[in-house]
């Protein structure tokens, strides 16, 4: 709310200013005392009810009611009417500045200055010359006949006006600039006495220069300065040096100089200030794109600042997370170390167990036979038995020695020897060796044997080995409806062995890990995870393949493929 004395000063001071301005104006040039072509009220009021409000058009319809009563004689009836139409079309350029530009300054965006220059200003001169021109006419002081060029000149006059000092009042009214640097202001000064200078040399005349006409290209030498003040100073440079260009050449017109110096005054005006109006639109819209660009600039700056804030405070986290990571490591690296040496000794451990597992089967067997040679002492067999159990106990030592070899071959990854033999041979010893562990869990075992089969290069202890742990699986998890089928078969490349029986079968996860070392199904009942796992190491030493098929409850298929 504001105070009636500084609103009744700022009303009365305004009309003072348009009052003058006014005045000037008519007496610079009009069209028979009643148009101007050079009318600077209509920048003054724009501006004024941008920056102070619309509350202060009553000064604007007082500073045009006294200019029209005073400074032309008309009447009081004629001059109310004027005045009317001038502040409406103040207002109503306020009223579409204020809603459709998007910046505080109204024209330091192109947007801004395409709006003002396309239509605030064009449509606010036409409603006050078109209001002015009737007035005059109805009220008896204008013809029919001045009409058409009364409305055309008093719309020129009020255009070019707005165009001139709106940008350079708007721009030295402004809130929130900068200041200038002192280099800033001494490159200012020295363009404004240039373009002063060449401004009265090219529209005045100055220094008695030839007369340059409108189709030399001097008369376009102000333009250079002019954009030069836009690009470097902004709006404020573009309105200021606008504002001189347009004063240096209304004078200099008056007075007889320059290039757009015609029959009639009205005439040479029209030129002139067609000629500014161009050069103040480019300077503008110049001065526009500028800050556009150094507004896009200063976010981007900004932009820019914050990210690298933000990476500074990340790379912070991350060199405290990397230390904290560097310790972690560490520790980790400490646990590992322990994690696997104590790994180590399980591994030892198991390892022993599983050889002793190996072991077992051959020193059982031996076992049995020496009690049997002890029970038959004094029989009248006892002779063939003794012979009997003393090749068993033979065979299972060698078995037991071969067992050793191939574990420490398997150990030490190294290669064994192979000379050709008759698999066939080598399933019916397998068989033979494990017959009396199948025949005490009731089971029943078969062979189904292709005759003859081609001479395959392997060792034979190491098959058998193979073998026989296919087999003792079979037995581990058999019982008396156990029914296992041992068969061999000629294949393109060489000989192939197949072990089936119909027992508990295996899980799809179970069989796809069967031959990882230390992995068993049986750790309950003592098993080791070794036997599949040598017999997979042994069988792929012999350049063959071993492959295990298997669903719960249907039983279990193994397939060992040699080459010849």
């Amino acid at each position: 709310m504001r105070r009636p004395v500084a609103y009744l000063g700022a009303v009365a001071l305004l009309a003072a200013v348009y009052f003058v301005s006014g005045t000037l104006g008519f007496t610079i040039a009009s069209v028979r005392g009643t148009a101007a072509l050079v009318w600077a009220p209509s920048g003054i009021a724009l501006v004024a009810l941008l920056r102070l409000g619309y509350g202060l058009w009553p000064g604007v319809l007082v500073g045009a009611f006294l200019t029209h009563l005073l400074g032309t004689g008309h009447p009081a009836s004629v001059a109310g009417a004027i005045s009317v139409g001038n502040t409406s079309a103040a207002l109503l350029g306020a009223f579409l500045m204020g809603r459709f530009s998007r910046t505080p300054n109204f024209l330091d965006s192109a947007r801004g200055v395409l709006l003002f220059v396309g239509m605030v200003a064009p449509l606010g001169a036409a409603l006050s010359a078109l209001n002015g021109a009737s007035a005059l006419l109805l009220g008896g002081i204008a013809t029919a006949t001045d009409y058409g060029s009364t409305l055309f000149t008093w719309w020129l006059g009020d255009m070019l006006g707005a165009l001139v000092w709106t940008p350079f009042l708007l721009a030295w009214t402004a809130t929130g600039q900068t200041s200038w640097p002192r280099r800033r202001i001494i490159e200012g000064t020295a363009l404004t006495l240039l373009l002063v200078l060449v401004s009265g040399v090219v529209f005045a005349g100055w220094f008695q220069m030839p007369v340059i006409h409108t189709q030399s290209p001097l008369t376009f030498l102000p333009v250079p300065f002019v954009l030069w003040a836009a690009y470097r100073f902004g709006l404020r440079g573009a309105g200021t040096a606008s504002a001189i260009t347009a004063a240096i050449a209304v004078f200099g017109t008056l007075g007889g100089g320059g290039p757009f110096v015609r029959e009639t005054m009205q005439e040479s005006l029209f030129l002139q200030q067609t000629f500014v109006s161009v050069i103040v639109v480019a300077a503008l819209l110049l001065a526009a794109v500028t800050a556009e660009r150094e507004r896009a600039e200063g976010e981007l700056q900004k932009a820019h600042d914050e990210l690298d804030s933000r990476v500074r405070e990340r790379t912070a986290d991350l060199v405290m997370a990397n230390g904290w990571l560097v310790k972690a490591f560490a520790e980790r690296q400490r646990s590992e170390g322990t994690l696997r040496e104590a790994e180590r000794m399980v591994s030892i451990g198991t390892l022993a167990t599983g050889i002793a597992h190996e072991i077992n089967s051959p020193l059982g067997a031996i076992l049995v036979s020496a009690e049997s040679a002890l029970a038959a002492r004094g029989t009248a067999d006892a002779e063939r038995t003794l012979s009997s159990c003393l090749d068993e106990i033979v065979q299972q030592a060698n078995r037991g020695g071969q067992i050793v070899r191939s574990i420490l071959q398997f150990a030490r990854r190294e290669p064994t020897e192979r000379w050709p033999n008759d698999l066939n041979r080598v399933i019916r010893t397998a068989m033979d060796m494990t017959r009396s562990e199948i025949t005490k869990i009731g089971a029943v075992a078969r062979l189904d044997l292709e005759e003859p089969l081609p001479q395959v290069q392997l060792n034979p202890f190491e098959i058998q080995q193979v073998l026989i742990s296919v087999l003792q699986n079979c037995i581990d998890v058999g019982n008396a409806e156990t029914r296992i089928t041992v068969r061999s078969e000629r294949t393109r490349s060489g000989a192939r062995v197949t072990v089936e029986d119909n027992g508990p079968g295996l899980s799809e996860q179970e069989r796809r890990r069967i031959f990882d070392r230390f992995y068993t199904t049986r750790r309950r009942e003592g098993g080791r995870g070794l036997g599949l796992s040598i017999a997979h190491a042994l069988v792929t030493q012999h350049d063959g393949e071993i492959s295990v098929d298997s669903e719960l409850g249907l039983g279990t298929r193994v397939t060992i493929d040699l080459p010849a």
